[in-house]
């Protein structure tokens, strides 16, 4: 059992993995991140996006090990804050825009 849940969890970390670096590669070529993360390696690997995500990994990974007891609540608390503020920034870019298009008529 310890073998399923042990490879089902790398699998995921992996599938994560390339998730981001393909999303900051998407981002540089749309011209919202560093525009070295858009650069593809010979083999057509983004391999600066990979490193960028492999980084985000890496200071998890400290601040679990310097912050032991609270690291995960805090990384739950960010990501239950993180739905409702995408909401909240979500409604005052409509209003922000329905306020716009009324000046405008």
């Amino acid at each position: 059992m310890n073998f399923v849940v042990l490879s089902a969890a790398l699998s995921s970390a992996l599938c994560n993995l390339y998730f981001t670096a393909r999303m900051l590669f998407s981002l540089s070529r749309g011209g919202y991140a560093p525009a070295i993360l858009g650069k593809l390696s010979k083999r057509g690997m983004p391999v600066a996006a990979v490193l960028a995500s492999s980084l985000g990994w890496q200071a998890a990974i400290a601040l679990n090990w310097r912050f032991k007891n609270t690291a995960f609540l805090f990384l739950i608390g960010v990501a239950f804050f993180g739905g409702p503020f995408i909401w909240i920034i979500t409604l005052a870019t409509h209003m922000g825009f329905r306020a716009d298009a009324r000046r405008k008529t």
